[in-house]
């Protein structure tokens, strides 16, 4: 039986029938890439289509609608309807009216709030009619499929019809593709792809620097991104995925949030810079770099795309996760390093200074340029979605739409000002000290390209990227057979600013909240998801409850969060929302409507319980917390379970006993919510990627962030004492003195006392000394004595004439650690600590000038913290003139 749409045709000589087939322009604007459709058993396939006119039907659909196994950058399809019978028997199809900027939804699976970037593109193309649509589902196997819209360019098409037989016997078994190959590029032909690539032109300029226009994905390489490789095959484009499962009704899902995906990164970690550039005279025999105790910076730098990398292949190849969440913040800024030519593979450390410089002017917009970050997000994606056939869902962050990029250091500069940064960690984010940082990135550590706090118009106008690419909803709600899915997006400003009314969060930046969020719009989903009979799972950016990173997880305290008109922001609401606090937290928070709220955003994973709501006073709710690991000791969280989840790409803050106040780290990860059969969550599980935290970063901000405070406490240094014991003047002479050095760590950090926590190993002092070359000396521990001693006369004259007569900027120590305790496991010891020290002594005896001169002597090895922080750049660009011919890395 034949489709009853179609049009007559002639007959060929084979006796099949000839038709023509009338196309109707139209996108699919719901299921897209980040807002897919999952469907079980029988559940109907459901679209939201746009069209120029009030005229598609339930043939349009059945001829024009494709679908393909998997995502297929081809976009294959068969020549022929979707089905033989009558297609109004299978085929749903209900005008809806003109796009608007109300909520949309389809028969039953789906609502979502139309970004109004998208629907204004839709309109300026003509695409004004919406329709929904339901398709009976015709998939037979479980995973994922994309559908498609087919338009011949020419508004028509001809179909080869069996004139005889049922099912799908005759019909003409060619393989065709909607995309065409040009010269070794695909190039996309869908509607809706041609939209695509006109926002690419448009965000991207006519002027580009990026590969082909930017319209390509980068290669996979192995574990991570290959910039100088883009993927002619790959073009981007629009994708539908829709999830079929046959017999699946509960979906676990696994989440990643903060990605934070940087291009920079794939220079910055080319850097062969040194915190102690020691180098021996060749022809000694000995190596002319001391790379155990000082390696090169570069190739330790977290690398943000390879986490993620590694992230996505885990949650792929687990079959306890069945849907990818993205929870915002997928780039740390849209303007970043790039240049096709290829970079040197052994660049010298100037020519990476070079590439990463933020210079004052516009000259770095030369090897910065925007969007480059974002194509490598939809890489990721597109290469998980083809190889593990799972759906992703998104919600945008802040930083998703920040456009210039910022130095490394902890510390900006506005003028002559210098400030502390909101997010101090950028160091330890890349697992890197802030000198090793600072070194490697080079003298523009400190600039902010955009000195503008909150929202400006022009990141606003950049989104376009996004919301016609990844999804076109800021908001949507997903319903799934037990469970239903609200995606809330972080809005069009925000608050970064204190002042007087969050000292609580810091003076002069905090985490940012989101100003715009909760919005009366996005109530409205909040509402329609209260009505469904589903267990229901909140998705954000912005958190609901998350503590400051200085309250330790295994000190539970019970947390306090304002909500009502007067509400004030303090350390148990980091990051959260400023808009319908009351409603959200009194009445569907603390009124367990909600089953599960997971958000990311303050890079610090924790699962907490809503205990009560509080009208003391000034209207709250208290909360507890604990950490994932936790779940086997501690009662389950009461419903709603809100869930923090670590950054997936940078490594995340980690404090759980208060070590290293709030600056401890672990490694970048996401986390599994396990539900149970009726839906509810009943587990949740770390999913770990990248390289270990450095215990020496670790240390290195509990000295110089943690400890760099005046009020209410008072500074308090890592290394309480690393000096000499006294020795007399004449032996020192003489040369007879074995420096016995007490290396000692403090005992006051915090309430910990750092001996319990750790051993010292090794210890090493360095100095480039007057004499333009490099001098080392090894202290060796005595038990007995409990001091660091120079172990041979040739090592404590050595240090005597080479080390402690040096200027400041050119003597260094270098430590090495081992755990004590379990708990710092976690951490990699491999790495020493890497510092600057400079030398001082003290005299002691009869009194100068009437007694006699000075009997005793000892030095002093001082750890200043403002030189351990910033590297001498002029110290170290004439070491090199003056190690040219062994060390010419600076040039």
């Amino acid at each position: 039986m034949h489709d009853s749409g179609s049009s007559g045709g002639t007959s060929s000589s084979s006796g099949q029938r000839v038709t023509i087939i009338q196309c109707v322009p139209a996108v699919i604007l719901y299921p897209s890439l980040l807002t897919p459709e999952i469907i079980t058993a029988k559940d109907p396939i459901q679209l939201l289509i746009l069209a120029k006119a009030e005229n598609i039907t339930a043939h349009n659909i059945n001829w024009q609608l494709k679908i393909s196994r998997g995502i297929d950058e081809l976009k294959g399809y068969y020549n022929r309807p979707l089905f033989t019978c009558r297609a109004e028997l299978c085929i749903s199809v209900e005008f809806v009216g003109d796009i608007s900027s109300d909520i949309l939804g389809t028969f039953s699976c789906f609502n979502g709030r139309l970004d109004f970037r998208a629907r204004d593109k839709f309109k300026d193309k003509g695409y004004t009619k919406l329709f929904k649509v339901r398709v009976f589902n015709i998939l037979e196997e479980e995973g994922l499929h994309n559908l498609f819209w087919y338009h011949h360019s020419s508004g028509s098409f001809e179909a080869t019809m069996p004139t005889s037989g049922t099912g799908s016997d005759g019909w003409e078994q060619t393989y065709h593709y909607l995309n065409t190959t040009e010269d070794g590029k695909v190039i996309p032909n869908e509607l809706q792809d041609k939209i695509i690539w006109e926002v690419l032109e448009e965000m991207h300029g006519a002027n580009t620097q990026l590969a082909h226009g930017g319209k390509y994905c980068f290669q996979i390489a192995g574990d991570d991104i290959d910039l100088e490789a883009p993927n002619l095959a790959s073009p981007i484009q629009s994708f539908h995925p829709v999830a079929w499962h046959k017999e699946r009704t509960v979906f676990n899902f696994a989440q990643i949030s903060d990605l934070h995906i940087s291009s920079r990164q794939y220079y910055f970690a080319k850097s062969k810079a040194r915190v102690i550039e020691y180098a021996v005279d060749p022809g000694t025999g000995l190596a002319e770099q001391d790379t155990t105790q000082s390696p090169e910076i570069g190739p330790m730098v977290c690398s943000c795309s390879k986490a993620v990398k590694e992230l996505l292949d885990q949650i792929g190849s687990d079959a306890n996760s069945h849907v990818l969440l993205l929870a915002g913040d997928l780039i740390d800024y849209i303007r970043n390093v790039y240049q096709e030519e290829p970079f040197p593979a052994d660049p010298t450390i100037k020519q990476v200074w070079d590439k990463l410089a933020v210079d004052d002017g516009d000259e770095y917009k030369q090897r910065y340029h925007e969007f480059v970050d974002y194509i490598s997000i939809y890489s990721l994606l597109i290469s998980f979605m083809k190889q593990y056939r799972k759906p992703a869902f998104v919600v945008r962050g802040n930083h998703d739409c920040y456009v210039e990029p910022y130095g490394i250091s902890p510390r900006a500069r506005l003028g002559a000002l210098e400030i502390k940064r909101a997010n101090e960690g950028i160091p330890a984010d890349h697992n890197l000290t802030i000198y090793e940082a600072i070194l490697a990135f080079g003298e523009t550590y400190h600039v902010i390209k955009d000195t503008s706090f909150g929202f400006k118009e022009n990141k606003l106008k950049r989104l376009p990227w996004f919301y016609n690419v990844l999804t076109p909803f800021a908001d949507f709600l997903a319903k799934l057979p037990k469970q239903c899915l609200l995606g809330l997006t972080w809005g069009e400003d925000e608050d970064v600013i204190g002042l007087f009314f969050d000292t609580g969060q810091g003076f002069w930046g905090h985490l940012p909240r989101a100003d715009d969020a909760v919005s009366d719009d996005q109530l409205e989903l909040v509402k329609k998801a209260l009505a469904l009979p589903t267990k229901k799972y909140l998705f954000t950016h912005f958190t609901f409850a998350s503590y400051i990173e200085q309250i330790p997880f295994a000190r539970d305290k019970e947390g306090r969060i304002q909500y009502d008109t007067l509400w004030s922001a303090g350390d148990h609401d980091m990051g959260t929302f400023e808009t319908n606090r009351k409603p959200m937290y009194e009445a569907y928070l603390g009124g367990r409507q909600f089953d599960c709220a997971l958000s990311g955003h303050s890079h610090r994973r924790g699962v907490y319980s809503i205990m009560r709501v509080d009208k003391r006073g000034k209207n709250s709710v208290k909360t507890r917390v604990m950490d994932f690991e936790e779940f086997g000791n501690k009662p389950w969280p009461r419903k709603p379970a809100v869930v923090v989840t670590d950054s997936a790409g940078p490594l995340p803050r980690y404090n759980k006993y208060g070590y290293f106040d709030g600056w401890g780290s672990d490694r970048a990860g996401g986390g599994v919510v396990t539900c149970d059969p009726q839906g509810s969550p009943s587990k949740f599980e770390i999913v770990a990627a990248g390289a270990a935290p450095r215990f020496a970063v670790a240390l290195d901000y509990w000295d110089v962030i943690a400890g760099d405070k005046t009020w209410p406490i008072p500074n308090v240094d890592v290394i309480a004492k690393f000096e000499t014991k006294k020795f007399k003047i004449k032996d020192e002479q003489a040369g007879t003195v074995r420096y016995q050095f007490q290396f000692w760590l403090n005992t006051k950090l915090d309430g910990h006392d750092l001996h319990k926590l750790v051993n010292i190993v090794e210890v090493y002092l360095y100095a480039f000394a007057t004499d333009d070359r490099w001098y080392k000396v090894q202290l060796h521990y005595d038990r007995t004595s409990r001091t660091w001693n120079t172990n041979s006369a040739a090592d404590a004259s050595t240090f005597r004439r080479r080390i402690a007569t040096q200027s400041e900027r050119a003597v260094f120590c270098s430590v090495k650690f081992s755990p004590k305790k379990r708990s710092l496991q976690r951490y990699d010891f491999d790495s020493n600590w890497n510092f600057e020290v400079q030398i001082d002594f003290s005299r002691s005896g009869r009194f100068l000038g009437i007694f006699g001169s000075p009997t005793h002597k000892k030095y002093i090895v001082e750890r200043n913290r403002k030189r351990s922080e910033f590297p001498d750049f002029s110290w170290r660009k004439k070491l090199a003139e003056k190690l040219a011919g062994s060390l010419p890395k600076f040039a």
